[in-house]
């Protein structure tokens, strides 16, 4: 199983966020992740530029909080996408290896009930 490694997705959204998430799999994680931090990000320098410092200030708090999701998202989306390709494998696994089972197949019912 080709498992995502928690750490290496975060180090990638640390440096570009949402490529985390791209790495592990959630590419609409990731493109929400990137949009997000990069739109407050491109308000807040306009609004500094504008002279408007108040409201730089405020975006500039966003960024910080959506960038730290960001990273949260990252280790979070490795974490699921090794769940469901564990989960995937075993039922892979058991599907190939363990026949299915059906009690009501082997008993007779009549020979029970005389």
């Amino acid at each position: 199983i080709e498992l995502k490694s928690k750490w290496l997705s975060v180090m990638f959204s640390s440096l570009f966020p949402g490529s985390g998430q791209v790495y592990s799999e959630r590419y609409r994680d990731g493109i929400i992740s990137f949009v997000t931090v990069a739109v407050t990000t491109i308000g807040a320098l306009n609004f500094y530029k504008k002279g408007e410092k108040s409201v730089s200030i405020t975006l500039g708090f966003l960024v910080s909080l959506f960038y730290t999701g960001n990273l949260y998202g990252a280790y979070n989306s490795a974490v699921k996408t090794n769940k469901i390709k564990n989960n995937n494998f075993r039922l892979k696994l058991l599907d190939k290896y363990i026949p299915d089972y059906h009690p009501n197949d082997y008993i007779d019912i009549k020979m029970l009930l005389n």
